[in-house]
């Protein structure tokens, strides 16, 4: 993430990671694994981060490599 620019940043999350980033945390990112970077607050920026962080441990496969 550190290295990309613009608005949305590449997660490497999988499909089925972000499904369930949006089912158990309502935490929504494209399909892809994309996340608007301008929706990230003070307010909100440690829960997006503990359920990024839940949903790999949860759900540990490979992560997508960056397209």
């Amino acid at each position: 993430v550190a290295r990309q620019t613009g608005m949305f940043a590449y997660t490497g999350l999988t499909p089925r990671q972000c499904a369930a980033l949006a089912r158990e945390h309502a935490v929504y990112v494209t399909a892809n694994g994309r996340v608007s970077l301008a929706g990230l607050t003070a307010a909100n920026v440690v829960r997006v981060a503990r359920a990024i962080h839940q949903v790999t441990v949860d759900y540990p496969e490979a992560m997508q490599t960056e397209m």
